[in-house]
């Protein structure tokens, strides 16, 4: 049997919530949710206010029209990972050198890089476009974990 991913018109829905409903799963949600988009927003506070914005603006939307998801907060963290990927596609990214290499060193050195936008979305920029890594030893690995001639017995 595959796996069955759950999209949120997938998702078994309840019946059609009250105004209470609403702000009680909003009370309950808002911070979970908010935090799950702003681990993904590479330090864009603003974007991540919009994007939990947003999500909630079609949930209720949504719920008033088909009811309840069975998980209120799997359907909202689909919905917002889906916004903000669609938000990520479409961004121009950052210059490289929009920001100097010295106050990026500077902010990494003081575990500081969050403390800026500018600096938090540079260094996020420009680790997407790191090449993806590839090991550096074609040779397979031996029983203590080594691969190359000369290592350590």
């Amino acid at each position: 049997m595959g796996v069955i991913y759950l999209t949120p018109s997938r998702m078994p829905m309840l019946q059609s919530p009250t105004e209470a409903e609403i702000t009680a799963i909003y009370r309950d949600t808002v911070a979970a949710l908010y935090g799950f988009v702003s681990r993904r927003c590479g330090g864009e506070r603003q974007l991540a206010e919009d994007i939990t914005q947003e999500t909630w603006l079609r949930a209720v939307r949504e719920w008033r029209r088909t009811g309840l998801p069975a998980v209120p907060l799997a359907w909202l963290t689909t919905v917002s990972r889906n916004l903000l990927l669609n938000q990520l596609r479409t961004r121009v990214p950052l210059p490289i050198d929009a920001v100097p290499p010295q106050q990026i060193l500077d902010a990494l050195e003081r575990d500081a890089v969050g403390d800026s936008t500018v600096i938090a979305v540079a260094v996020t920029d420009a680790l997407t476009r790191l090449p993806p890594m590839r090991p550096s030893c074609s040779r397979p690995f031996t029983s203590n974990g080594c691969a190359c001639r000369g290592s350590p017995k």
